[in-house]
């Protein structure tokens, strides 16, 4: 029991620390959608 809780606690760490980085490089990307699409009309 205690190896899968440590594991399940690193696994969540992983992704708290790349959830940020992952939207700081994607909402640029969305941004420039939206910007195209309300261009086009």
């Amino acid at each position: 029991m205690k190896r899968t809780i440590r594991k399940l606690r690193r696994s969540a760490s992983r992704t708290i620390s790349v959830v940020p980085v992952a939207v700081i490089a994607g909402a640029p990307v969305l941004t420039y959608f939206i910007v195209r699409m309300v261009l086009q009309k």
